[in-house]
């Protein structure tokens, strides 16, 4: 076994023992499991040679609550969410929706795209907005993502329509010189 794949052996251990009894876990707990692995990630991303180029991928392969390299990357970010915000976070974490049910992961990587991925509780006014949204209407996290590409379509049709604007106003310019 070479060096890469013996030192992702060990993380994928490490991160699969955070998840250990995961489920049976209250919701503030499992989200402080989500940002201790976050923190375990970022070395993977900022060491090609110990982890491999797909280092991420990799492990996220092997530890299901994981799933995707999509996932493992947006779990790895939280590793970097500031003491204040995170505590903000966990204690928000502890109150469930209006249907009972907890709010998932998925739940909370809508309120972080909803306000700023850096500082997720920075806009307090926003943060509680979106939390009172996802409590109030309860969608799952299949409904989240359905929404979410429908937003990534809407911004990219409009980023291709601004594109657009420009090469035809360098094209005018040009046409005038």
């Amino acid at each position: 076994m070479n060096t890469t794949n013996r030192a992702t052996a060990k993380l994928v251990r490490e991160i699969a023992a955070h998840f250990k009894d995961f489920d049976r876990r209250p919701p503030a707990e499992q989200m402080a499991t989500y940002f201790a692995v976050g923190l375990d990630l970022g070395p993977v991303v900022m060491d090609q040679v110990t982890y491999g180029p797909r280092g991420i991928a990799d492990i996220a392969s092997r530890v299901s609550h994981l799933g995707t390299e999509e996932r493992a990357s947006w779990v790895m970010s939280l590793g970097h969410i500031d003491e204040e915000d995170r505590a903000f976070i966990l204690e928000e974490a502890a109150t469930p929706m209006d249907n009972g049910q907890p709010l998932t992961l998925g739940h909370w990587r809508w309120v972080f795209r909803a306000c700023s991925p850096e500082r997720p509780a920075g806009n307090e006014e926003q943060f509680r907005r979106e939390l009172a949204w996802l409590r109030r209407e309860s969608p799952s996290e299949e409904v989240l993502e359905h929404i979410e590409e429908v937003l990534d379509r809407e911004h990219e049709r409009e980023q291709d329509e601004l594109r657009e604007q420009v090469r035809e106003a360098a094209s005018h310019l040009l046409g005038a010189l």
